[in-house]
């Protein structure tokens, strides 16, 4: 008897902790709690991913772009947009479902090599191909030569069918030893969480109307909830715009270069205020950074975090 009881008691104990430490950092920043600011952090996870997702009103609704930790929504060429979506191994719930997946561009690279994640793709444009063969260090999962790790979905047109899944992508990065930094580093968590004016409603327009997107904000929620046409729901909990400049790369196909480094202008949306602020990559190599006017890290609310990164022709408003 006594034996069952202490069987019991073990079997409790170690539910308890495997409870605990099962729970990794991402579900930190989803519980709905501010993370307080100290130098102690919960585990970190050694898978990071970073995918090309198309937005073309074809591809509508995508799969796992809500689940995503952060997104990054510009432009791809001649008006078009498309997504770079995060998503850490670390979650609870890993997507089974992430795409259509689409092909790079030379800024993806940037922004997936910057928080040294693994970028899958289907191909890229000229420009984005040669930045991928010349990156030392970038953990490239193209599907050209990836393709048991991506999968067509027969009851969809292509190009807008190619899917992939975290537990695809971890076989990969596994197989591969790819081990990957935090996206801690996206989701800054320096500063005293300043907040500005009030705004419950954002308005950007990328190019063409199927691309203009909308954000309102859910005061009971405290989400946002996105808007556009043909789109799933999404409710991020920060929405990012970010403000750069464009150059033309190919004037026949309409591709185009972002600037990724150096600084530039940024507005935080968070719980219904608005906060200026500038965006910051020193390089290659760093991460993607949103500053206070002091230089201090911004601090973004828990749960998914949404840039909107806008060129020159591109603008956004919000009251």
């Amino acid at each position: 008897m006594k034996k069952v009881f202490l069987g019991l008691i073990v079997i409790v104990v170690v539910g308890t902790i495997g409870y605990f430490f099962k729970d990794p950092i991402f579900d930190y920043f989803r519980s709905g709690q501010i993370p307080e600011l100290s130098s102690e952090m919960p585990p970190t996870t050694k898978q990071l991913f970073a995918v090309s997702i198309d937005n073309s009103p074809e591809a509508r609704p995508q799969s796992g772009l809500a689940v995503a930790d952060v997104v990054i929504e510009t432009l791809a060429e001649g008006g078009v947009t498309r997504f770079l979506a995060f998503y850490s191994s670390a979650s609870d719930s890993p997507t089974e479902k992430i795409g259509p997946v689409r092909s790079a561009r030379p800024y993806f690279v940037d922004w997936a090599f910057g928080q040294t994640a693994v970028l899958a793709h289907s191909g890229g444009s000229k420009e984005a191909l040669e930045k991928i063969e010349n990156t030392d260090g970038l953990f490239d999962a193209n599907e050209f030569y990836n393709e048991k790790y991506y999968w067509r979905d027969a009851k969809l047109r292509a190009p807008h069918n190619l899917f992939t899944s975290m537990k695809l992508l971890g076989e990969l990065a596994e197989k591969k030893n790819w081990e990957t930094d935090p996206l801690l580093q996206f989701l800054p968590t320096g500063g005293g969480g300043k907040v500005g004016g009030i705004a419950s409603n954002i308005s950007v327009d990328f190019s063409y109307a199927p691309y203009a997107v909308a954000f309102n904000y859910n005061s009971d929620s405290r989400v946002y909830e996105r808007k556009q046409s043909g789109s799933p729901k999404i409710f991020p909990k920060n929405v990012v715009v970010m403000y750069t400049d464009s150059t033309v790369i190919d004037k026949s196909l309409l591709t185009i270069d972002l600037r990724t480094t150096g600084s530039g202008k940024a507005v935080v949306f968070r719980g219904g205020s608005v906060q200026q602020v500038r965006w910051k990559k020193e390089g290659a190599t760093a991460p993607l950074q949103l500053l206070d006017a002091d230089g201090t890290g911004v601090v973004l609310a828990p749960g998914l975090t949404w840039f909107v990164v806008l060129d020159q022709a591109g603008s956004a408003s919000w009251k």
